[in-house]
């Protein structure tokens, strides 16, 4: 039904206006965020970034962890989807930005970090990086992010056959997937707490953080009214190919 819609209101034959007119239609709606960016010098698109006004709000809400990963191959174009998600409160992924580009480039990473920047004022509040093993410009995030973030590749959470983990009692922090992701006491502090005499209890309850309450508090709508410049609209922008960039 969804794809007969589709037909239906997009009926231009060529792609490229069929592609121009959804992109112009997402970008009208309260909240949503279209961008797009084209080699000046090939005239060709090398890169959208699309944000829903739900996306916008899960980054607002939860931005403490960010997991980004590109797939391969996407389309027939071979454009790839470069995605960037966040953990909601009920420890599942959430989508906070898409994607399309034509390559993992320098510039392609960096025009999609800088979209996420502008549209998301809580990126500062960035704690931890997921990435894939391949991800190929860790530079250009180390570069975007902020200081006190931590990339984190994927591959040293599997480098050992035996499970080893850095565990900080002080702070409540372990270096497990499970407490970088969802921000919670995982097994491992919990049993080196049940070990020591000096706690009381092996739940660090005050590690617990205000990210995970029962009710949610929060009365923005998914129109991302709590962000500035909500009326964004889609746009083209020129992009400049820098060196070591392709």
């Amino acid at each position: 039904m969804i794809a007969q819609m589709r037909r239906e209101t997009y009926t231009s034959p060529d792609a490229n206006v069929q592609v121009s007119e959804l992109l112009k239609d997402l970008g009208k709606r309260p909240g949503n965020a279209v961008k797009i960016f084209r080699d000046h010098e090939t005239n060709l698109t090398s890169c959208i970034t699309f944000q829903t006004a739900h996306m916008r709000r899960m980054a607002r809400k939860f931005p403490e962890v960010l997991c980004i990963d590109a797939t391969h191959g996407t389309n027939i174009n071979r454009y790839r989807l470069f995605s960037f998600m966040v953990t909601d409160k009920f420890g599942s992924g959430s989508f906070a930005q898409n994607a399309l580009i034509d390559g993992e480039t320098k510039v392609n990473m960096k025009s999609a970090f800088q979209v996420f920047k502008e549209n998301n004022t809580a990126w500062i509040d960035v704690k931890v990086v997921f990435v894939d093993k391949d991800f190929t410009e860790i530079v250009v995030l180390a570069k975007e992010l902020p200081d006190n973030s931590l990339p984190l590749p994927c591959h040293r959470l599997f480098a050992s056959g035996v499970e080893q983990e850095d565990v900080n009692l002080g702070f409540n922090n372990c270096r497990c997937m499970f407490n970088q992701t969802l921000l919670l006491p995982c097994h491992h502090i919990m049993f080196l707490r049940r070990e020591d005499a000096s706690f009381r209890s092996s739940i660090p309850f005050d590690a617990i953080p205000d990210r995970w309450p029962i009710v949610d508090d929060d009365s923005g709508s998914d129109s991302g009214v709590a962000d500035k410049d909500d009326g964004l609209s889609s746009a083209i922008v020129s992009q400049d190919v820098e060196d070591g960039g392709k």
